[in-house]
């Protein structure tokens, strides 16, 4: 089992995350990601493991309570057209979800972990990462969606299915 855990910067330095924020530049993921070797790609094998890595790195960014804190950071890894359906069955909108977490930052009592990350290029700037995660005594399966745009890769869709710990 591998278990993820958000970096902790001091301060949450932009720089750090850069390659959530520029769509022109690959970097280097955290943590590890595993593919089906059966799926047919049009790029090359590198290019699928940079395109999940940024993705997990921009996944792991959300869950770190620095960047939860601060709306402007969570603002600039969510696409315009973002959703979520939580754990709990409810629809989300982008700007309920900001609102939301940074409300839910101001009371954290402990990070949130992540486990079993896994992550598939669907098509060309398309990644669907799935992993569960533990917080507050709360398991759930979770699913997103990035996407590559001029201005980075962005969080389209998330979806969250409450599991009995």
């Amino acid at each position: 089992m591998t278990v993820l855990t958000p970096p902790s910067p001091s301060t949450p330095d932009r720089a750090q995350y850069d390659l959530c924020s520029r769509a022109d530049r690959h970097g280097h993921g955290i943590g590890s990601t595993s593919t089906d070797s059966g799926t047919k790609m049009r790029c090359m094998p590198d290019q699928l493991t940079e395109a999940v890595d940024a993705a997990i790195t921009c996944e792991l960014r959300l869950l770190d309570p620095k960047v939860r804190s601060l709306p402007e950071l969570i603002s600039e890894l969510l696409d315009p057209e973002f959703v979520e359906i939580g754990a709990s069955g409810r629809r989300w909108s982008r700007s309920e979800i900001i609102t939301m977490v940074v409300e839910q930052a101001a009371t954290l009592t402990e990070p949130i972990s992540a486990r079993d990350m896994r992550g598939d290029l669907l098509a060309d700037g398309v990644v669907h990462l799935t992993y569960t995660s533990e917080f507050e005594g709360r398991r759930a399966f979770r699913s997103s969606l990035w996407r590559q745009t001029k201005h980075g890769w962005k969080l389209y869709f998330h979806q969250g299915t409450s599991s009995a710990l």
